[in-house]
């Protein structure tokens, strides 16, 4: 069965670099989220590999996005979802924001 479980008992304490920097827990904890006042569009017609949609869209709004339902005007600063491409930036921002903790 699918299901989100609890971080705390998987995360790690450091690393042999930086030692115990207790990020993970300290970015789990920490109420300003990566798009905390952010809006996303996940376009309907997203089908590529990856996460789904609706994984998408757990992960954005767990990162506090607005999920919304019509596509923004090109001069909003909306994040749009709607390209493979697309999809692999807004991963790609979400593990930069877990490496800066």
């Amino acid at each position: 069965m699918n299901a989100w479980v609890s971080e705390k008992e998987f995360e790690v304490k450091g690393d042999q670099v930086k030692g115990a920097t207790m990020a993970p827990e300290k970015g789990r904890l920490n109420p300003n989220t990566l798009f905390t006042y952010k809006s996303i569009y996940i376009d309907p017609k997203l089908e590529a590999p990856g996460p789904s949609k609706q994984e998408l869209i757990e992960l954005a709004q767990r990162g506090g996005a607005c999920i919304v339902k019509t596509k923004p005007k090109t001069n909003t600063h909306a994040l749009t979802i709607k390209t493979e491409a697309d999809k692999k930036r807004f991963l790609d921002k979400i593990s930069l924001y877990e490496n800066e903790l």
